[in-house]
């Protein structure tokens, strides 16, 4: 599990809006305990809840080093700012025997290469996010009725267009570049996707990947559902596509659980038939996650899917 604390502090620290922000310690989020108590590993972190973040980055990281003494499997710190509050979130894994169910891509070698104009495109639009992220704005997107990402701003949306022209009829060749666990542009490929056309298309083909060995992938997968989730119709699309939503949520990484509850909530929306199966599968880990978790973008998410599952069982 690699360390992601540093790179979103240091963001945190560029963004003058975030900058001038005085910052305070929330509740750490401890993921992925089954035996070991809570206190134990908040026992190795001198965190004050309340108290102002005046920490340089290299002693937060080794912070992780003191759970790592801890007899765990693996242990990865990072953290996640909400509101005016900066909450370290400490990631472990119990045993070396747990099953993390994680499924390694089989597909078919891929041998077409994606032209480098649109790593260009997509570096050029990475920046002007970034800028904007600096100027204290965030970017607004919406999805074209043929199902392409648009952005808002001015320069996003020329951007989006060249994009979207560059992946014209390549969208079986990324599908099949996103299946090929060796494939080196696996990562643009599942960022292509949103601007390829024909979503529910391609979640149908690759939303399995929510399981894949690379967390990027998974992230990026998980975006891309959460993007697009509206626009998928099919009813057994609906339900593959909750079930590995459901089995990401098992993962004991923030970034999982947190695209998986996004994308869970987001079907429920437009699935009323989902309702009955969720209720049977995912009514214990959800009640867990609610229980364990500080944040709202976690605990409170899990609490909400539970509260409209237990409304609607109740009508």
């Amino acid at each position: 599990m690699s360390r992601r604390l540093l790179p979103l502090l240091l963001a945190f620290a560029s963004a003058p809006s975030l900058a001038q922000t005085a910052m305070v310690w929330g509740e750490t989020e401890v993921i992925g305990l089954e035996k070991m108590p809570r206190e134990q590993v908040l026992a190795q972190l001198p965190i004050r809840p309340g108290s102002r973040v005046d920490q340089k980055e290299k002693e937060m990281l080794r912070w992780c080093e003191r759970v790592r003494r801890l007899p765990l499997a693996a242990v990865s710190c990072t953290g996640t700012v909400i509101g005016e509050e900066l909450h370290y979130v400490v990631e472990v894994v119990e045993s070396p025997d747990a099953k993390l169910r994680l499924q390694p891509a089989t597909g078919a070698p891929v041998s077409d290469k994606l032209p480098g104009e649109i790593r260009k495109l997509l570096s050029h639009r990475e920046y002007r996010i970034q800028e904007m992220a600096a100027e204290g704005t965030a970017p607004v997107e919406g999805v074209t009725p043929s199902g392409v990402v648009i952005g808002e701003d001015s320069e996003l949306r020329m951007y989006d267009v060249q994009i979207r022209d560059a992946c014209i009829g390549r969208r079986e060749t990324l599908i099949a570049m996103v299946l090929d666990g060796r494939n080196g542009e696996r990562r643009v490929a599942a960022q292509l996707l949103a601007w390829a056309g024909d979503p529910e298309a391609s979640i149908a083909r690759v939303h399995h990947r929510l399981l894949d060995p690379d967390s990027e992938m998974r992230n990026l997968i998980g975006r891309l559902i959460l993007t697009f989730a509206d626009r998928i119709q099919d009813p057994d699309i609906a339900e593959a596509v909750a079930n590995s939503l459901l089995a990401q949520l098992a993962l004991p990484t923030l970034t999982d659980r947190t695209k998986a509850l996004g994308g869970l909530g987001k079907l429920l929306a437009h699935h009323p038939e989902l309702h009955a199966r969720l209720r049977e599968v995912a009514q214990a880990p959800l009640e867990k996650i609610a229980r364990e978790s500080v944040l709202p973008t976690i605990g409170g998410e899990a609490r909400g899917l539970l509260n409209l599952l237990n409304r609607v069982e109740a009508r």
